[in-house]
């Protein structure tokens, strides 16, 4: 997960990244990610950031943790929430390391 930075996300805007099948490791299906936006108050100390996606409203996600694959991320196994049948959001919180 530490190639799913902000930085790295944010420009993929407009791309899609692959849900893959817990199984088979194939891509069952394909989200875009619309907007990537930065939490604000304790920059200083967390790299905390919202990601959100669109989907297709045939094929539904329920909240859960599932494995994201882009080539500029590799794969990241990741906490996926739906705000309706075909957008998610993902939220990432994580302490900086210390400098």
């Amino acid at each position: 997960m530490e190639l799913f930075t902000y930085n790295s996300v944010q420009q993929l805007v407009g791309q899609q990244i692959a849900v893959l099948h817990p199984e088979t490791g194939l891509a069952q299906l394909e989200l875009t990610i619309t907007e990537v936006s930065r939490h604000k108050g304790m920059e200083h100390a967390f790299d905390a950031f919202s990601v959100h996606l669109q989907g297709p409203a045939d094929m539904h996600c329920p909240q859960g943790v599932y494995r994201l694959s882009h080539k500029a991320f590799g794969t990241a196994d990741l906490l996926l929430t739906p705000n309706a049948i075909d957008s998610y959001h993902i939220c990432i919180s994580r302490k900086k390391a210390a400098s």
